[in-house]
């Protein structure tokens, strides 16, 4: 299962504003995209009323959105997806800001999600950046006219081309909130329930699109990624050794084997994030009836001794493990590899008898 943090303000916290409660979660855009994505997901819910991006509340310093990042990812890592939606708070008066600088501060708060990620856990997070709704005309002489003017209005229609820069440069994902849903006619700010789905299944129709069949693993040094069918024909017609020739023919047979699911038998590519390959690794198969999947791995002899292999194999172990239908991941070494069973124990795999190629290690869900 992989967790998706959506980090925002009043309006993923689901602000009512005809009442000024909050909304069910069955009605919370945050509620109806955990049932549009299935039990292959699990949302988790930060939203907080008058959060910022960087600015501190005069009154309420804690609703500083970059102050309280860091122990929320904390709190729920690993993480695997952030959805960061922040920004309309940083429109009030009291902040004098404009929309570039709001977007700035969008960007230091990806950065910052990135930076502690590669510290704190075994992967770095998709990041989703959504430009905030536009603040709605009548904000002038909603029950919020002493907080906002009618810069807000302009300001927030420059979110996306901001937003969508800072997106660009930090290369995570964008989605423009504006383009799916509208602010209130009651207060110029919040969101009505029918927005609420709309802003959710516009998010469900962007994951399917940009995520649900996107291979690719992130960790601080290191990217993990599968060559395709045509990749590894191409790899083996260029391939002058027998033996690693011979592995190549299997595993296009694997691919071929499994239409939908060719990454569970392809050579996956370990890169630096400069595009240096290091190595390489491969699943031995799809999910087994037990939920067991096999992984096999080599780092280049040069790039031996800087603690690639356990990196990556945090960060391919806990992919795996989030992929439906797997409840374990599997290892084996010869016996005098020391090096590899290190690694392997290192992240939390445990011996668990004997296999064909040595001894075994298993690291459960």
């Amino acid at each position: 299962m992989k967790s998706i943090l959506c980090y925002g303000d009043s309006n993923t916290y689901g602000f009512n504003p005809v009442n000024g409660l909050r909304y069910p979660k069955n009605v919370r855009w945050t509620g109806i995209l955990q049932e549009l994505l299935g039990k292959e997901y699990l949302i988790i819910e930060e939203g907080c009323n008058g959060r910022t991006t960087m600015f501190d509340d005069p009154v309420d310093s804690w609703k500083n959105g970059l102050r309280h990042l860091k122990p929320c990812l904390n709190t729920h890592k690993p993480v695997d997806v952030v959805i960061m939606m922040l920004g309309s708070n940083d429109l009030k008066n009291i902040y004098h800001t404009t929309a570039e600088m709001i977007a700035q501060g969008a960007d230091r708060l990806v950065k910052e999600i990135y930076a502690f990620s590669d510290d704190k856990q075994c992967i770095r997070p998709e990041v989703i950046l959504v430009a905030p709704p536009v603040i709605g005309d009548g904000i002038c002489t909603s029950q919020f006219q002493s907080r906002f003017d009618e810069t807000s209005i302009t300001r927030s229609l420059k979110f996306a081309a901001y937003y969508q820069k800072v997106a660009k440069q930090n290369n995570c994902l964008f989605f423009d909130a504006a383009q799916y849903v509208t602010s209130s006619l009651v207060d110029s700010l919040h969101l009505m329930p029918k927005e609420h789905r709309k802003l959710a299944e516009g998010l469900y129709s962007f994951i399917q699109r940009e995520l649900r069949d996107k291979r690719l693993v992130k960790t601080k040094r290191l990217t993990m990624k599968p060559c395709n069918l045509q990749e590894m024909k191409a790899l083996q017609e260029n391939e002058s050794n027998k033996d690693r020739k011979t592995a190549y023919h299997e595993i296009i047979a694997c691919m071929n084997k499994n239409p939908g699911q060719q990454y569970w038998g392809s050579a996956w590519k370990i890169s630096l994030h400069d595009g240096t390959c290091i190595g390489d690794l491969c699943f031995k198969g799809v999910p087994d009836d037990n939920g067991a999947v096999e992984i096999g791995y080599r780092i280049n002899d040069k790039m031996q001794g800087f603690g690639y292999a356990t990196e990556m194999i945090a960060g391919m172990a806990h992919w795996a493990l989030t992929q439906p239908d797997v409840k374990m991941v599997i290892a084996e070494t010869n016996r005098g590899n020391i090096a590899s069973q290190r690694v392997l124990e290192k992240n939390g795999f445990l011996k668990d008898g004997l296999g064909k190629e040595g001894i075994r290690f298993v690291l459960h869900y």
